[in-house]
Parts: C-alpha cells; sequence; structure tokens
C-alpha cells in the first residue's frame, strides 16, 4: 500500500473467508497498538522504511486496528529480505521485490503488469519533480508561488465581482 497514491489502510480483526468481523479481545488488540514493535517488524523487510499509523475501535463489542498506511516519501518500496518457509518453495516476500496493491482485485503482490508498474513510476516522477521545485526555489533559481493575499472584507470583493458581472 505504501507504494501506491495515498497510501491505503489495514483493518486487522476481519476473516477474509468468507468476509468476518471477528475483532479481537481487549489485551490483544493493545499488543498490535505497540507502535515501535510493530514498525521494527514490518520494517525489518521494507527498504526504505514503511510510515503508517495505527488506531483501534470498537465494533460490536469487539476491538479491530485500523493501520493507516502512508504511500512513499521519495522512493518505492522494495522488500529487503526473503520471508516464506525455507525448502517449501517460493517466499511469500522476495528480497528486491515490488509489492502494490493490483488493480483488478485487493491483494498485494509483485507488480503484476505493466499498467501498475507505469502508475509506480508516474508517483515516483511526481515526487522527484516537486522536490526538485523546492530545492530549486529555495536555491533562488525560480521564486516560489506565493497564494493570492485574502481581502480584509471578502463581502466586498464578492460586490465588486458582481458589478464587474453586470
Amino acid at each position: 500500500m505504501a507504494n501506491q497514491r495515498d497510501g491505503g489502510k489495514v483493518i486487522l480483526g476481519v476473516e477474509s473467508d468468507p468476509l468476518d468481523a471477528v475483532g479481537f479481545e481487549e489485551d490483544e488488540a493493545k499488543a498490535w497498538l505497540n507502535y515501535d514493535e510493530l514498525a521494527c517488524k514490518v520494517n525489518e523487510y521494507a527498504s526504505p522504511p514503511v510510515s503508517f499509523e495505527l488506531e483501534a475501535f470498537p465494533y460490536r463489542g469487539r476491538h479491530f486496528i485500523e493501520i493507516l498506511v502512508h504511500e512513499f516519501d521519495d522512493i518505492p518500496i522494495l522488500c529487503r529480505k526473503d520471508a516464506g518457509q525455507e525448502g517449501k518453495g517460493r517466499p511469500f516476500l522476495r528480497r528486491g521485490a515490488c509489492y502494490v496493491r493490483a488493480l483488478h482485485k485487493p491483494e498485494t503482490s509483485e507488480i503484476p503488469s505493466e499498467v501498475e508498474m507505469r502508475a509506480l513510476l508516474e508517483l515516483a516522477i511526481d515526487k522527484g519533480v516537486e522536490k526538485f521545485v523546492r530545492r530549486a526555489q529555495r536555491a533562488g533559481l525560480f521564486p516560489t508561488m506565493q497564494p493570492s493575499p485574502m481581502p480584509a472584507d471578502i463581502e466586498e470583493l464578492f460586490k465588486d465581482q458582481a458589478e464587474d458581472l453586470q
């Protein structure tokens, strides 16, 4: 999710097949809310590190965890190391792979097609251009765009604009 525009959300406590909101007991939910511990575990497999927020919420007397995953800051997130069962086939995380949310179904996978790859490249290019513009402005290569000042009396501005339309 960090490799897509605007990131995404993960809700813990929901069974996927069939879809069922089972939730956690309060003590189980608290174990998930240790941000430092979860960040350490997640980022053991991510380079650069994934940025996210944690929040617990109740639903039907059970506790659920929402993980709000932020999109990458500068460059796409890659997998740092393999994860999976050794000697039992292909790992479910592969070192050096780039994972995205597939467009055709709600799952995370290695980049499945040129469409997802182009979307990721566009996002990375946009971020690179924005970073370059900020640097160039700080260096004085071109002026910073300033927002138009708000008039002291917005009603007066409205009246002036209404008169111009007549």
